[in-house]
């Protein structure tokens, strides 16, 4: 009789074993499901960012480009009040020694004043890339 109230004893504590391995098995299933959303929104996050971060690498060039066409078209003044449409570039410095480059804050203030839309065509202007406005410039 002692050996079977032992075996009882032991089948109970096996139960109540099976029942806790159980619930930890359950808990554990749940935090690997919320493991698994969390991983997938966080790599979703990441293409979204890296999607963005081409976009905005694409904007960039695209303004580098304008930038570069509107400099490279930028008039510079010559001695004896000619106007000549030169190359400018930042690293460069101009040969004619009483030619001077035209600050490209003002040339921009001008060029904004110049292209300053119309009440009538108050639209994004073609020459400049797509979402960014003047005042980005």
């Amino acid at each position: 009789e002692a050996k079977a109230s032992r075996l009882q004893e032991r089948e109970r504590e096996c139960r109540l074993q099976e029942e806790l391995l159980l619930s930890s098995r359950g808990q554990l299933d749940q935090q690997r499901q919320e493991y698994q959303q969390s991983l997938e929104r966080l790599r979703e996050g990441q293409r979204l960012v890296e999607r963005e971060r081409e976009r905005m690498r694409a904007q960039k060039s695209l303004l580098r480009g304008w930038k570069h066409s509107r400099q490279r078209s930028l008039p510079a003044a010559l001695p004896g009040g000619g106007v000549e449409v030169m190359e400018l570039n930042q690293s460069e410095g101009l040969c004619h020694e009483n030619s001077f480059f035209i600050n490209e804050a003002l040339a921009q203030m001008s060029l904004d004043t110049l292209n300053k839309p119309t009440p009538a065509d108050i639209h994004q202007d073609a020459t400049y890339p797509p979402s960014i406005s003047h005042s980005d410039l």
